[in-house]
């Protein structure tokens, strides 16, 4: 509704009070919006929520923007505390929104202001929005900083199963009688890769001689 009545009024001018900011009016009563919601008119109109990134946290709110988030937590749409959410790890918070490190880059604890490079031995990727941190895959190694390109171990060579690595250290001579002709190859897929039968491949193992 447009209009409210106020007080006991009874005669026919009851209804001429426009309904103010920071109310919404139905059947002649004016309620104030709640908190996480604000109307910045007179007149007809609902509440709404508050602007992602801010909050509303009294009744009575004529504005979306009425104060922004704290640092290190976000607010969605809607709230009414400056502490609605905790940014959680592997985002950061930006005027009150939280936000992915971009590839390469995270953070190691929940709340931070601001993404560091990816730490070694790990790669950090943000695809469509969502980001993620996982080990370095076995066969590549990573130097820090690392998104979607880990460097393999060259060809002669291959990486341990068992542990990530940061450097080519982890990258490993090729094991006699196996053949490790591919770039990126870890130590299952270097067992399973057998020197053909009668080549000098056998000689020399593991190593590529065109």
């Amino acid at each position: 509704d447009q209009f409210y009545c106020s007080g006991n009024c009874g005669d026919q001018t009851c209804g001429n009070n426009l309904c103010p900011a920071g109310s919404e009016c139905n059947n002649g009563i004016a309620q104030q919006c709640p908190p996480g919601k604000f109307k910045s008119n007179t007149g007809s109109g609902s509440c709404q929520n508050c602007t992602a990134g801010y909050a509303c946290p009294y009744v009575g709110s004529t504005t979306g923007e009425f104060v922004q988030c704290s640092e290190g937590f976000y607010c969605e749409a809607g709230s009414y505390s400056t502490r609605q959410y905790l940014v959680e790890e592997m985002y950061f918070w930006n005027n009150g929104l939280q936000e992915p490190c971009p590839t390469g880059e995270t953070t190691l604890n929940k709340g931070q202001l601001n993404c560091i490079s990816c730490p070694e031995y790990y790669q950090c990727v943000t695809d469509n929005g969502v980001p993620s941190k996982s080990e370095c895959p076995r066969g590549y190694y990573c130097p820090g900083g690392v998104g979607n390109n880990p460097t393999p171990c060259p060809i002669n060579t291959y990486g341990w199963d068992f542990n990530p690595g940061k450097d080519d250290s982890t990258c490993l001579d090729c094991i006699d009688g196996q053949l490790c002709d591919q770039q990126g190859m870890n130590y299952t897929q270097m067992r399973k890769s057998l020197c053909p039968a009668g080549s000098d491949w056998q000689v020399r193992p593991g190593v590529v001689t065109g």
